[in-house]
C-alpha cells in the first residue's frame, strides 16, 4: 500500500511524462527510475545518466530511448547525444567484477546487476526470473550488439545508438 501511494504521488507530479512511463518490473522498475530521475536532476548541469547506476539498470529495461525521453521530459536542457560515455570504473568494471583486460557483461552479470540495482533502491520485491530477464530485456542488448557477451564498448555504444 505505501509503495502504491508513493507511486501515485510521483505520477502526479510527472503528469506531463506519463505518456513515457512503461510499466515493465511494475512497481520494482518505478523504484529504479525514481531513483534515477531524482540523481540525474540533483546532479544539475553535469546531465550524466550513464554515471548513475539506476539510470543504466533502468535504460535495459525500458530502453535508453525510453529513459532518455524521460530524462529530457523533466530537463528539457538535456541532450542524449552530448551525454558522457558510460563510466566504465564505476558502473561497467563493477558488473563484470575483477578481471584484467576489457572484460565483457555475461548474462550472469547482468542479472546479478539488476537484482543489485534493485536491493539498492529498497526493492524487498523478487527480480524477474532469469528466463524473463534473458528474453525480455538481456536479449535486447545482445540482438543489437551481434554477441553473446557485451564489452564495455559495445554496451556503451547501445546505449547511445541502439533506440531500443
Amino acid at each position: 500500500m505505501v509503495a502504491q501511494s508513493v507511486l501515485l504521488r510521483w505520477l502526479r507530479r510527472s503528469r506531463a511524462c506519463l505518456p513515457f512511463l512503461p510499466t515493465s518490473f511494475g512497481t520494482y522498475l518505478f523504484l529504479k527510475a525514481r531513483d534515477c530521475e531524482s540523481t540525474f536532476l540533483a546532479a544539475g548541469e553535469t546531465h550524466d545518466p550513464w554515471n548513475i547506476k539506476s539510470c543504466v539498470a533502468t535504460s535495459t529495461c525500458w530502453g535508453p530511448k525510453e529513459l532518455n525521453t524521460r530524462l529530457q521530459c523533466r530537463d528539457a536542457s538535456y541532450e542524449p547525444a552530448s551525454a558522457p560515455a558510460l563510466n566504465k570504473d564505476n558502473i561497467y568494471q563493477p558488473i563484470v567484477g575483477d578481471c584484467d583486460g576489457d572484460c565483457s557483461m555475461t548474462f550472469d552479470n547482468f542479472a546479478q546487476f539488476i537484482s543489485s540495482s534493485l536491493s539498492d533502491v529498497g526493492s524487498s520485491g523478487s527480480p524477474p526470473s532469469s528466463d524473463d530477464l534473458r528474453a525480455n530485456y538481456w536479449s535486447y542488448i545482445t540482438e543489437w550488439t551481434a554477441t553473446e557477451d557485451v564489452s564495455y564498448t559495445d554496451f556503451n555504444d547501445w546505449l547511445f545508438n541502439s533506440n531500443a
